[in-house]
């Protein structure tokens, strides 16, 4: 087990420490790449300009060109590289622009000759340089552009449809300066203004969109880490590429914490791969977080149960082989079996190499041999060794999702073996190796390369295509260097679009060789749930305050600008957030959910400062503020399957803050008090309202896709009976069965709803029936939860196929007042042969459900009904051991009343229930002793199926079937209705955000632990004999009566019947 989580992450990131667990590295030749698929995307982003008409009047001349317009024939080609310590240097060459106007000119002295004409003129050789900075946002990489010249340079102007003759000069040199003075400056003002939005706006949605913080894709109970690729600097610029470091941690997905050790030094580019586009160095510190991250989670162990060992090996896993390491288990533990548990001690390391040869890992283990005794297992001795392997690593694109990975393959080389401790004696550790050989060699070797094989994501996003894979080991560290391709998706063209990130569903079992296919043969779902209107609405009411926490100040980048003679510069632009307002949520049928908020308040303060150019040059400075109060905000939640689990995606965010009233301190400048109010009013609407919307939506889309997820996620959906043992062998499988459905009025969602055998997964092998999804007369509540009698059926069949639908009546148990006992003597009434067979013998009930035999739970507006098959053994306990004497049939018949209720100990929602019998009308299967009547045989069984089976049940229902919940989410307002094939639960739920939920370093604030469904009943039952009359008196009153024995009370006792002997309940 240890070694399935930890070497299946060979491939992911370190944990955060003095240096980062990854350094990636962009080379000239993946900018350059860059930039030849960012020219074309920005083209499109060009639309025509319009030029102002223009008039003048020279020597008599009137000379008016309108209806002028430019476009955008060729951004030509660009380049980009790295400015060490300044940015990226870029520089577009060849760009095309074509322009046309329409003339006209008149003389205006008599008799005013007059002429009209067209224009054209073409560029084909404009200029733009940029300068752009990456920073770290939040960890994600975020463009800014420092700088933007362009020069279109002179255009080449053609008339067309003759010129006035008189004025042709003239009117050249007019045109030349229009084109120099007014459409050189729209142009220039155009490009920069496409390439400033599409650096800032365009290209940051498109990184934003890739996911850096990737779960692990492994199913439960490993799905619990996440891999960290977020910044955890700020990149550098060196020559021939951009250096970014990696935080590279593999981490608990609920809290975060890192590995307690540093990351060693490593490389950030290797001239020998300065061709590849990307470069990825990661470090050993990668997988050695990974071990530490699972082993704190209680994940880094394994069970090798002694029915692993093939039976040809030459030493088996009992006391007695085991007697040749260590002699004295055989009389510690005479003919007993022996499990070992393979852990990693929590206060060991993993050590993890890397070199030309390959990776290399060593893995302190202890091994536990564990005696399987009739009281429990007992520990015999534990053996300690350093498992030693090599991992081949391979980088590559998975078939299934299209998603780079990184896979491995593990070969076991040794693991030395040493004494930990011994309750036995001495022992041999060196005869021992065979036998750990084969167990860590062929059996978890194997288990972990299934892992493996499915590898490690790496962060990518739609459209995004790595190519060229190169894997190489170095001294330190393994590099993967890597070309790629990108193709526009119609989302990324489309920008109000961006950011949602790629779906990294689980890919892998975590126990693929130990467990069966977890879905449920069933046609239709066992258990069907939908959340009402009114549910979506309480959610977004609970949830606004908390995403209203997650805002920060918003500092607005400060802004110069000069309008004629007078210089304006606005400085310490900042804004807060005040409220969210109000918001909503609906479903929109087969689409997803729909969200508005409005009444959104933002204020902002700036420092406004105005100089006049020409002498005396006064100035002055004050501050303006805006308000806005009515902002609003829509957006579309998608509500997706994963894993069997809901996941939402924000598909889409828009966010419209509107007009700020504006108000100025400080005593505007009264030569310039127009011109500044103009300025202000600019700075907000185009740039203050920008950085506003940008982070509402950054802050809301962050919410749903990580916040909200992990609180989801917290959710367990496989939850365990809750049952001691034998009976703790089952799970409750409320894992999605399909993606949910978007319905007027609620949001559905089909759920497996089987209960299987833990380990083996097994479905029923018969279809549930179909039920409802919603209930109109229940809209008023917040979920409605639909059961089919399957979820029953499946229990019934799984605890069958497990050997434990049996139940044994000594004959002890009968009263000893009660009309018919359990002797030969007394049975001779039903079976006169038996006294002649057995003469003087006591006879043992053995009651069974035959295998392939099936119960039929049927569910109506009266209640809920059970008929479950049944055969009665009667045997004949003799000297010899027990014979059969003859088989009674019957169909147990019987009402069971469910309930809806908080479990009193737990606090958990659960169904409840109490059966009770109405009769199973007898009938003969087998005798060996001749003729039987069953119909005598009704007084007898009819007490023990009610007096003794009944009770019995009824702890186990009054335990009952847990429901799904998390932290901080409270159940209230039960109501369970009983429909025609159907139950219902109704019920409405308050939910509060666990404080860590405020943090945005932690997804969702819950802790790694899921609840507890612990056990509540012991279902192991008491040796009559055991117990005295006054010994089960007093456990009776311990009890007082209460079916939940949730402090660990045994589930059977003794009871004492009026006028009677004690009376087992239960069985033996």
């Amino acid at each position: 087990m240890m070694l399935r989580s930890a070497i299946m992450l060979a491939a992911v990131a370190a944990a955060t420490a003095t240096a980062p667990g990854i350094r990636a590295s962009v080379s000239s030749a993946g900018l350059q790449y860059i930039v030849g698929v960012a020219i074309p995307m920005i083209e499109k982003k060009f639309s025509t300009i319009n030029i102002p008409d223009y008039s003048t009047k020279t020597h008599d001349v009137t000379v008016d060109l309108s209806s002028a317009t430019c476009h955008l024939e060729s951004l030509g080609s660009g380049s980009l590289s790295s400015d060490p310590g300044q940015g990226v240097a870029g520089q577009i060459t060849g760009i095309s622009v074509s322009c046309s106007a329409h003339v006209h000119a008149r003389l205006d002295i008599w008799p005013h000759p007059s002429c009209s004409f067209d224009l054209d003129g073409s560029v084909g050789g404009g200029s733009a340089s940029l300068v752009l900075d990456i920073t770290d946002n939040g960890g994600h990489p975020e463009l800014v552009a420092k700088s933007i010249d362009v020069n279109v340079g002179d255009f080449d102007i053609h008339f067309h449809g003759g010129i006035c003759s008189i004025v042709a000069d003239l009117i050249k040199d007019i045109a030349d300066t229009f084109f120099k003075k007014t459409v050189d400056h729209l142009v220039e003002k155009e490009i920069d203004s496409v390439l400033g939005t599409f650096i800032s706006n365009d290209a940051n949605k498109i990184i934003n969109s890739i996911p850096l913080d990737i779960p692990l894709p492994f199913k439960a109970p490993y799905d619990i880490a996440d891999i960290d690729f977020t910044l955890s600097d700020s990149p550098a610029f060196e020559t021939g590429y951009i250096g970014v470091d990696v935080v590279g941690a593999v981490v608990n997905a609920q809290t975060k914490a890192p590995a307690p050790f540093p990351a060693p030094t490593i490389p950030a580019f290797s001239s020998s791969s300065a061709a590849h586009y990307i470069q990825l160095f990661l470090s050993p510190y990668v997988l050695e977080s990974a071990v530490w991250t699972f082993q704190q989670a209680g994940l880094v162990k394994f069970n090798v149960k002694h029915t692993l060992i093939p039976a040809s090996f030459p030493v088996q896993l009992n006391t007695t082989d085991l007697a040749l390491i260590a002699p004295g288990i055989k009389t510690a533990f005479p003919n007993d079996w022996v499990d070992i548990e393979v852990t990693m001690p929590l206060s060991d390391k993993a050590t993890i190499t890397a070199s030309p040869a390959g990776v290399a890992a060593s893995v302190p283990l202890q091994l536990e041999f564990n005696a399987v005794t009739a009281s429990g297992d007992k520990n015999a001795f534990v053996l300690g060794c350093d498992f030693d392997g090599d991992i081949l690593l391979t980088a590559e694109t998975n078939s299934t999702t299209g998603f780079p990975m990184i896979a491995g393959n593990l070969s076991y080389l040794k693991c030395p073996l040493s004494v930990v401790s011994s309750n036995v004696g001495t022992v041999s550790p060196g005869l021992a190796a065979a036998l750990v050989d084969l167990i860590l060699g062929d059996i978890i070797t194997p288990l972990v390369n299934v892992l493996l094989k499915v590898g490690i994501p790496l962060p990518t996003v739609d459209g995004l295509t790595f190519t060229q894979l190169e894997l190489i080991n170095g001294n330190g560290y393994v590099q993967l260097a890597t070309d790629f391709t990108y193709t526009p998706t119609a989302a990324q063209e489309e920008p109000a679009l961006l950011g949602a990130p790629m779906p990294f569903a689980p890919l892998a079992d975590a126990k693929p060789a130990l467990r069966a296919a977890a879905s449920v043969s069933a046609t239709a779902p066992g258990v069907r749930a939908s959340i009402s209107s009114h549910a979506l609405k309480y959610i977004v009411d609970t949830a606004l305050p908390v995403v209203q926490k997650k805002f920060s100040t918003i500092s607005i980048p400060n802004e110069d600008s000069k309008h004629g003679k007078v210089k304006v510069s606005i400085s310490n632009g900042v804004c807060h957030l005040n409220s969210l307002g109000s918001g909503s949520l609906s479903p929109v049928p087969g689409q997803g959910i729909a969200g508005s908020i409005q009444g959104i308040s933002v204020d902002c303060s700036a420092h406004i400062k105005a100089k006049l150019s020409i002498w005396p040059h006064p100035s002055c400075s004050f501050d303006v503020r805006g308000s806005v109060n009515g902002a609003s905000a829509g957006l579309v939640i998608g509500v997706a399957e994963t894993g069997g689990k809901p996941v939402l995606s924000s598909k889409s965010v828009s966010v419209n803050v509107g007009s700020f009233k504006l108000s100025f301190h400080g005593g505007v400048c009264g030569f310039v008090a127009k011109l500044i109010n103009g300025i202000a009013s600019l700075f907000f609407k185009n740039k203050v309202n920008h950085m506003i919307e940008k982070e509402v939506s950054s802050v809301l889309s962050q919410f749903i896709n990580n916040d909200a997820n992990a609180i989801i996620s917290a959710i367990p959906l496989d939850i365990p009976l809750p049952v001691k043992a034998p009976y703790n062998i089952a799970d409750v499988d409320f894992h999605l069965a399909n993606a949910p459905a978007f319905a007027t009025g609620y949001m559905g969602m089909d759920v497996v709803g089987s209960i299987v055998n833990s380990k083996t997964k097994a479905p029923a092998p018969f279809p549930a029936p179909t039920i409802p999804a919603w209930s109109n007369a229940s809209a008023a509540h917040f979920l409605q939860i639909f059961l089919s009698p399957y979820v029953l059926e499946s229990a019934v069949w799984t605890y069958q196929q497990a050997g434990l639908m049996e139940y044994t009546v000594k004959h002890t148990a009968i009263p000893a007042g009660f009309p018919v006992q359990l002797n030969t003597d007394a049975l001779a009434l039903i079976a006169p042969g038996i006294k002649t067979a057995f003469p003087g013998d006591f006879v043992d009930l053995h009651i069974t459900m035959p295998q392939g035999k099936k119960a039929t739970i049927t569910a109506s507006p009266a209640g809920v009904a059970a008929s479950v098959p049944l055969n009665i053994e009667f045997n004949a306990v003799t000297a010899s051991g027990d014979k059969n004497a003859f088989v009674l049939g019957c169909d147990f018949d019987g009402a069971i009343a469910l309930k809806a209720e908080t479990n009193s100990t737990t606090g958990f929602p659960m169904i409840t229930g109490n059966l009770s019998y109405l009769k199973c009308p007898l009938s003969v299967v087998s005798s060996n002793v001749g003729a039987v009547d069953p119909g005598l045989a009704d007084v007898l069984l009819n007490f023990v199926f009610s007096g003794l089976v009944t009770p019995f049940v009824n702890v186990l229902l009054n335990v009952g079937l847990p429901l799904p919940t998390t932290k901080g989410l409270t159940f209230r307002n039960f109501r369970l209705i009983n429909g025609n094939g159907y139950v219902m639960v109704a019920t409405d739920f308050t939910y509060v955000f666990p404080s860590l939920a405020l943090d945005s370093n932690v997804n969702g604030g819950h802790s790694a632990e899921q609840l507890p469904y612990a056990p509540l009943l012991d279902g192991t039952p008491v040796e009559p004999a055991e117990m005295t009359v006054e010994e089960a008196e007093s456990d009776e009153a311990d009890a007082s009566g209460d079916a939940s024995f949730a402090s660990g009370v045994t589930l059977l006792g003794v009871k004492r019947a009026a006028g009677h002997a004690p009376m087992l309940r239960g069985m033996n």
